[in-house]
C-alpha cells in the first residue's frame, strides 16, 4: 500500500511540476463561497442535460440495429431487445430518459 501511496505522490508531483494543478485546484474549486439563495432546484438544469445526453447515446446505439421499413420494424425492435447485448438495458434507459426528460 506505501508503495502505490509513493507512486501517486510522485505522478502527482510531476503534474503539478508542469501545470500548477495545485494552485488551480485550490482557486477554483476549493475555495470557491455557494452563495446562501442556492438552493436544490437548481440541479434540475443539470439533471435535464444530463438526461438529454442519456437519449442522444442510448439513441444512437438504438439506431445503429433498427430497421425503419414496415416490414421489419417490430422484429429489429425485438432483435435489440432479445439477441443485441445490453440491448434491454439501452431500450429501458431511453424509454425512461424520454419520460424523465418530459417531467
Amino acid at each position: 500500500m506505501e508503495l502505490i501511496k509513493g507512486v501517486n505522490k510522485k505522478i502527482l508531483d510531476w503534474f503539478d511540476e508542469r501545470y500548477d494543478a495545485r494552485e488551480w485546484i485550490r482557486e477554483n474549486l476549493t475555495e470557491k463561497w455557494v452563495h446562501k439563495e442556492i438552493n436544490w432546484l437548481y440541479c434540475f438544469g443539470g439533471l435535464s442535460f444530463l438526461g438529454f445526453l442519456l437519449q442522444i447515446g442510448t439513441g444512437v446505439f438504438l439506431m445503429m440495429y433498427y430497421i425503419p421499413t414496415p416490414k421489419d420494424a417490430f422484429v429489429s425492435v425485438q432483435n435489440i431487445a432479445n439477441n443485441i447485448p445490453f440491448g434491454w438495458l439501452f431500450q429501458r434507459l431511453h424509454s425512461i430518459g424520454a419520460n424523465a426528460v418530459n417531467l
